[in-house]
């Protein structure tokens, strides 16, 4: 991860955290799985994810980019 992509995360951390969500990133560290890479948006009242799982198993389904549009929109 370079260090813009981190400051672009830690960005979006903060924007969901005023909003009553938090950011969490795929703990799979090998680059071949199904949610390498990829980041879950979870009510911090319910816990619940807001994206859809993949394949109903993998909740960390959205890249940063995703994860952008959908606090825009």
């Amino acid at each position: 991860m370079t260090e813009s992509e981190k400051v672009k995360e830690n960005r979006i951390r903060r924007k969901l955290a005023r909003m009553g969500y938090r950011l969490s990133k795929s703990r799979t560290r090998d680059p071949d799985g199904v949610d390498y890479g990829l980041y879950a948006v979870l009510d911090q009242d319910s816990g619940g994810a807001v994206n859809p799982a993949i394949a109903q198993r993998w909740t960390h389904s959205w890249t940063l980019d995703d994860v952008e549009e959908w606090i825009a929109g």
